[in-house]
């Protein structure tokens, strides 16, 4: 009687086993196909970029997703001037917003700016943001009561434009 339950018992733990194996591989496999799916749409922004304009060296690109998604590209043309490329992500004529990155407030003394002013806060990220036709430099972090804050800078100075703080809501 007691074998017939150590031998239940070491079945159900196998089992158990490769139920949690299978399950770790399935999602490893599926953060594999999305992630390959997100990077393969800037390779196919970078390429189409490249081949039907002006610009010959593509430095970064990163996405922005506000009421309208785009790839947002540091992007170097002929002329070997630097430029902000904001390309949407939807509709068949694609406009692309461009600006002049010597004319912009760089990411780094932007950072520093911030720092500066909130030395206890948890920056998450910084990227490029286009809202309505203008370009701004969005900020996310936390801050010092651990609220999610998104700060939105002129992109050309720095000055604080808008700012949304979502507070924790679970402890």
């Amino acid at each position: 009687m007691t074998n017939t339950k150590r031998k239940w018992f070491i079945y159900s733990l196998v089992g158990i086993g490769i139920i949690l194996i299978s399950l770790l591989a399935y999602c490893i496999y599926l953060y594999q196909v999305i992630n390959d799916s997100r990077t393969s749409e800037m390779d196919t922004t970078k390429t189409q970029l490249l081949e039907q304009t002006s610009y010959v060296d593509i430095h970064s690109i990163e996405s922005f997703h506000g009421t309208n998604s785009y790839h947002v590209l540091e992007a170097m043309n002929e002329a070997g001037e630097d430029k902000l490329v904001f390309y949407p992500l939807e509709g068949e004529q694609r406009q692309l917003t461009v600006f002049d990155m010597e004319d912009m407030l760089s990411k780094n003394t932007l950072i520093e700016t911030w720092q500066s002013s909130c030395g206890s806060c948890k920056l998450v990220n910084v990227t490029p943001a286009l809202v309505e036709g203008e370009a701004y430099w969005e900020i996310t972090y936390h801050d010092n009561e651990n609220n999610y804050v998104m700060n939105y800078h002129s992109i050309t100075d720095g000055s604080l434009q808008e700012q949304f703080k979502y507070p924790k809501m679970f402890y």
